[in-house]
């Protein structure tokens, strides 16, 4: 009876600070869903209008959160769609970061490397 009542307060124990920690968790990430949605309207706007200043805010947005590359795509938009002449040194950047950051993948393919070298050369003539 005496193990029956301390395996009871074990339990209840561990799922209430289980639960307590699950509440922190579930705040935690509906903040973090509040910043995503502030970032994809930030996206739409790069992507849809061109506008120079949200795209300057992502990225802002990409670099502090230790993702530089994550630019890429709104870079490779921005300087083919939107004629924005600093997008393509980024697409260059992004390029090479992805590279240097994930050494698993190796040496960059010739593709890859002369797409990178045509948005290099892109943003040394346009500026």
């Amino acid at each position: 009876m005496k193990y029956k009542s301390l395996l009871f307060i074990i339990i209840y124990f561990t799922c209430f600070s289980g639960g307590f920690l699950l509440c922190k968790y579930t705040f935690h990430r509906c903040n973090n869903v509040i910043d995503f949605s502030h970032e994809d309207s930030v996206k739409t706007a790069v992507l849809i209008n061109g506008d120079t200043s949200a795209y300057n805010e992502l990225k802002t947005i990409c670099n502090s959160a230790g993702r530089p590359y994550d630019i890429f795509y709104h870079a490779l938009i921005m300087a083919n769609r939107h004629n924005y002449t600093p997008a393509n040194l980024d697409v260059y950047k992004s390029l090479t970061q992805v590279y240097d950051s994930f050494p698993n993948l190796g040496k960059m393919d010739r593709l890859t490397d002369s797409l990178r070298f045509v948005y290099y050369n892109r943003a040394k003539e346009r500026k």
